[in-house]
């Protein structure tokens, strides 16, 4: 209570540091004046009896420091002087001070950025409860060049069929809506997914639910929205589930809302079913899904240090004839691939 009680007064002391100054010198006065008559009553003369007493009595500045640092607060105090010094002179140079305050800000701006950056790519982890085993699956084509295509539809439900190596697999594709119907229309980024994604990924709706099955096919016309969506869209409406919202000029319900942060796989704002046709499913020429596996809790392959091995299925002479030239399947950890444009961006930075 008594370092307390100090404090407070040290802060009341200097809130009012005029008017302590002021008792300051009336009581420095007061001392002076009597120690002078104590020396003019030993016989000395008035001018001599004042320069004797202020002798004994010290310098006043001094004094007046010495008060400050045991009743006030110092280093404030400074702090406060230099910096209106520091401003005085500012004001004085003002092409100076604005290029001061112009690298500055850039620094700073800079700085906040990379450091963003490596939070969300580096530190935080990513999205998913299963991102240890999460894999994305590419195909390549060595004698074009192609490494790390994009799977056509195709070869994703051979591999899916025969596949031993993941607990499950699933795609999906990126896509651009428009939305209409709540005021100006505005262009999103989404993507078209596969009905068991999101429980792949390890990803729950904070509202409503994911996908079923039967949704997964043409026709479905359900959506699931990003909390960011909801914010902004429709002002975190508890009951939004159920609404109707148009997406490229036609009809969706939302089924679930996403949890805050999660823009799988960039930016996107909405997701709607994958819905892929029989005759998209038979396309072996166009490769655009994006695959993901997740390998089993007692897996045998090593994860560690970003690789993983390059997998391979036996596959029918029909099937093998189709694809002759393409590696069937390769695959690397989801932690790099899922930042990958990021990860490329850091590697600039040291030399920036």
């Amino acid at each position: 209570m008594r370092m307390i009680r100090r404090f407070l007064a040290r802060i009341r002391n200097f809130s009012t540091d005029r008017r302590g100054d002021e008792r300051l010198r009336e009581e420095m006065e007061s001392h002076l004046a009597a120690q002078t008559d104590e020396n003019i009553r030993a016989g000395m003369v008035p001018e001599e009896a004042r320069r004797q007493a202020r002798l004994k009595l010290g310098a006043a500045e001094a004094i007046r420091e010495q008060y400050h640092a045991e009743e006030g607060l110092p280093l404030l105090e400074h702090l406060i002087r230099d910096t209106r010094y520091a401003m005085r002179k500012l004001r004085k140079s003002l092409g100076f001070t604005a290029t001061v305050l112009l690298t500055l800000g850039l620094g700073i701006g800079a700085s906040i950025a990379v450091y963003s950056l490596v939070d969300a790519v580096l530190l935080r982890p990513l999205q998913f409860r299963n991102e240890k085993r999460l894999v994305q699956v590419f195909e390549e084509r060595p004698a074009l060049g192609l490494t790390n295509d994009t799977p056509a539809p195709a070869n994703y439900f051979d591999w899916k069929r025969r596949n031993h190596v993941f607990s499950d697999m699933a795609a999906g594709a990126g896509d651009i809506f428009t939305i209409t119907g709540t005021g100006h229309p505005e262009e999103v980024d989404g993507a078209r997914i596969a009905s068991n994604l999101m429980s792949l990924l390890g990803v729950q709706p904070v509202l409503g639910r994911s996908f079923t099955a039967d949704e997964d096919k043409p026709g479905a016309a359900v959506v699931l929205i990003s909390a960011g969506l909801w914010q902004q869209q429709y002002g975190s409406d508890p009951h939004i589930i159920g609404r109707t919202i148009h997406l490229n000029g036609m009809p969706y319900r939302i089924v679930g809302v996403m949890p805050f942060g999660f823009t799988f796989p960039q930016r996107s704002a909405l997701w709607v079913p994958l819905a892929l046709t029989t005759a998209d499913k038979l396309e072996r020429d166009s490769h655009f899904l994006w695959v993901y596996g997740c390998f089993g809790p007692e897996s045998r392959f090593n994860l560690r240090g970003g690789t993983c091995p390059t997998f391979r299925f036996n596959w029918s002479t029909n099937i093998r004839r189709l694809i002759a030239g393409w590696a069937l399947l390769s695959s690397r950890c989801g932690s790099n691939c899922l930042a990958g444009h990021a990860w490329r961006f850091l590697c600039l930075l040291p030399g920036s």
